[in-house]
Parts: structure tokens; C-alpha cells; sequence
């Protein structure tokens, strides 16, 4: 199975571990962390004013 996702997955996207390291997040990972934290924010707001405006006309 390793062999097999070595062929299909290109190795230049993953890192090399040696035994003893532990594994450090990049600048990037933590960029796009932020970019989905601030997205799920704002859609949240959004969905919850619409329904906040919708709810007097709700009977």
C-alpha cells in the first residue's frame, strides 16, 4: 500500500520526517487556517442577521 501512495501522490508536496523530529506547521498552513476561521465567521454573522431580519414576518 505505501509503495502504491508513493506512486500516485507526487512527493515534492510532502515532507521528509526523520524519526526523532516532530512535525512544524508552515506559514501557509496557518494562512489558510486563518482564511477558513474568518470565512466560517462571516457566514455565520450573515446567515444569522437574515435570519434575525426574517423572523418578525414568521408566524
Amino acid at each position: 500500500m505505501s509503495n502504491l501512495l508513493l506512486r500516485l501522490v507526487p512527493t515534492g508536496a510532502l515532507r521528509d520526517l526523520s524519526p526523532g523530529d516532530t512535525p512544524r506547521v508552515t506559514t501557509m498552513e496557518l494562512f489558510f487556517d486563518l482564511v477558513y476561521v474568518f470565512t466560517i465567521i462571516q457566514l455565520s454573522t450573515t446567515f444569522l442577521s437574515m435570519r434575525a431580519g426574517l423572523e418578525p414576518w414568521s408566524m
